[in-house]
């Protein structure tokens, strides 16, 4: 049976009509059975079949009289043949007169859907499952609205989505709020919608917010080298997800959407120094930490060049080394490395590490009451278990002078000069003020 509608509605009185899927010949219909029932405002979807009433009829068309007017009524209907009984038609619901009809015909729609879940949700979203109607024709298509309004707001808009399959996600919602929410089937008769009952109504809550948290990075391996790679993991806890990103030395490498982002890098360089994983889910303050790591590299070692001095004077040649492993460090006299300097009454060497940069350390070398004899290079030397490298120092000195301040001004060097005007010629400091070398060499 297919096409069922309402074709007439007065008072009290109903005329519906229907066709059939094949001829009456093909059929062999004995007769129809058209089963109504009047609804109450309790009515609930699992008594679709629960009709108390019927009538029979051997002609795809009947009228019904004797209903309560004003009353709203469903009916449907079951066409008989020798071999059995076919699928029910579909629904027509109604009120029952005259002044609710518009004159037009009234198609039948599908029976609800039913069994509407709540199956998962989260301070954002709601999740909902339902079953297709239990009355409908076999060929019909169906597709389903879910409708969903806020209950705290008062006249709240009643909010619609649409899905060709029986369940969908309902986002962008508010934390910790309730929601009235019901889904109705959709089905096309000559080429219009005809839109089912309402399943039953459910008033769920959406979650509360947890703000994100997040924990340590985790580096992978735990010995990493110059020029290989490392897996970084950053964990975040939170409702809704929270957003992950991933520092390397406060430049933004990557973000996502997640508890848990695993990211390869590929080529550590030197400069890696911290990582840093930050969450945030736009609830609560966005957190972040962080981890320094030290990269395992032989020894660089970068030295004084040439330092100039007086004699008499008390100078000092510093050697840096950035190394890791922590390297083992001396200073030499002769170029084939076989005569190594230690403390005397005049010579100090003194080694140290930087107390935040776990692969820079610090090798120096002081004089005091230089002598002619103490001029010369110096070779400062550093290994690890990855490496070696050493670095030529040279001292040169020269005889003492008087007042080597009242000497550069008399040579009219400029206030900003001043300070290169000393025994121990300060390179790195001519190198930060080119425009003093002029001067310095008058």
């Amino acid at each position: 049976v297919r096409g069922f509608k309402a074709v007439s509605v007065e008072d009290g009185m109903v005329v519906l009509s229907w066709v059939l899927d094949a001829s009456p010949e093909e059929s062999n219909v004995v007769h129809f059975e058209v089963f109504y029932k009047k609804m109450g405002t309790d009515e609930v979807v699992a008594t679709v079949f629960d009709d108390n009433q019927q009538v029979n009829t051997t002609v795809p068309i009947v009228k019904i009289v004797g209903l309560e007017v004003g009353s709203l009524y469903r009916f449907f209907v079951v066409s008989h043949n020798q071999k059995g009984s076919s699928l029910p038609s579909s629904i027509i619901k109604l009120n029952a007169s005259t002044a609710a009809w518009q004159g037009i015909p009234i198609s039948g729609s599908s029976s609800p859907p039913h069994i509407l879940s709540l199956n998962a949700r989260s301070p954002t979203w709601l999740q909902f499952s339902w079953n297709p109607p239990a009355i409908s024709h076999p060929e019909d298509v169906l597709s389903y609205r879910l409708y969903y309004k806020d209950t705290l707001v008062p006249n709240s808009t009643l909010k619609m989505r649409e899905t060709d399959v029986t369940s969908l996600r309902i986002e962008f919602l508010k934390p910790t709020n309730q929601y009235l929410v019901y889904a109705t089937a959709i089905t096309v008769h000559d080429g219009a919608n005809v839109e089912s009952s309402g399943s039953e109504k459910l008033m769920v809550w959406t979650e509360t917010t947890v703000p994100a948290l997040i924990e340590t990075p985790t580096i992978e391996p735990a010995d990493i080298h110059l020029g290989s790679n490392m897996t970084v993991h950053c964990k975040a806890m939170g409702d809704p997800l929270p957003t992950i990103t991933l520092y390397i030395n406060n430049q933004v490498l990557r973000s996502e959407k997640t508890r848990h982002m695993v990211t390869m890098v590929h080529n550590v360089t030197s400069d890696m120094g911290h990582v840093s994983c930050y969450a945030d889910n736009g609830y609560g303050t966005p957190m972040i930490a962080s981890r320094k790591i030290t990269i395992n590299r032989a020894p660089h070692l970068t030295g004084p060049g040439l330092t100039v001095a007086a004699i008499g004077d008390t100078v000092s040649l510093l050697c840096t080394v950035v190394a890791f492993p922590a390297p083992v460090m001396a200073i030499f006299s002769d170029e084939e490395m076989e005569h190594s300097l230690g403390d005397t009454d005049r010579v100090t060497i003194i080694g140290e590490g930087d107390e935040e940069d776990y692969s820079r350390f610090y090798l120096s070398l002081t004089i005091h009451n230089a002598s002619a004899k103490d001029a010369g290079d110096y070779y400062c030397h550093a290994n690890n278990t990855l490496g070696e490298e050493r670095v030529k120092m040279q001292l040169q000195l020269t005889s003492p002078s008087t007042n080597v301040t009242q000497c550069c001004s008399s040579k009219n060097v400029t206030s900003d000069c001043l300070e290169s005007c000393r025994f121990s010629l300060d390179l790195d400091f001519l190198l930060a003020r080119p425009q003093c070398l002029p001067q310095v060499e008058s």
